[in-house]
């Protein structure tokens, strides 16, 4: 699963607790934090402390992967195959 902003790790964080029946007064008691926290890194406070986000996947048995590699970018020095857009409008333009 890919995450891309604090709101999608919100969701994934209330997805698991949700899912093993666990309030957010629960979460945040097993965790040391408080339910206001837990509710606000359910909606995804993006100023919320990485460490904190950390300790609740960690409980809730998520972990977390880190992709770097380059591989994502597209570079049309190596992609020969992916044709030009201006080429594709000029012919789409030349069409009856």
């Amino acid at each position: 699963m890919i995450m891309r902003s604090p709101l999608e790790i919100g969701h994934l964080i209330k997805s698991r607790r949700e899912a093993t029946s666990m309030t957010q007064a629960d979460l945040a008691l097993s965790i040391g934090v408080s339910r206001k926290w837990v509710v606000e890194a359910e909606a995804g406070k993006p100023t919320a402390e990485i460490g904190l986000i950390m300790r609740v996947l960690s409980f809730l048995k998520v972990t977390l992967t880190v992709d770097d590699e380059p591989h994502l970018h597209i570079s049309a020095a190596h992609h020969e195959d992916i044709p030009d857009v201006n080429d594709v409008l000029a012919a789409y333009r030349k069409m009856p």
